[in-house]
């Protein structure tokens, strides 16, 4: 805010603590993280399984 003179008197300062929102995100990062290794891990298997299929087939 300023003066009649245009001298600022004082200020407003506004903060947001985002500190729960940054731990969701990174919590959000490490799930999908392991799912993409366990969806990668039995693509594998399932791989393996349908090739000694073909075989015995």
């Amino acid at each position: 805010m300023k003066d009649s003179d245009g001298k600022v008197v004082s200020v407003i300062e506004v903060l947001h603590d985002i500190t729960e929102r940054k731990q969701a995100e990174d919590e959000i990062r490490k799930l999908n993280e392991e799912l993409a290794q366990r969806v990668k891990e039995r693509t594998v298997d399932l791989e393996q399984k349908n090739a000694k299929f073909e075989l015995s087939a």
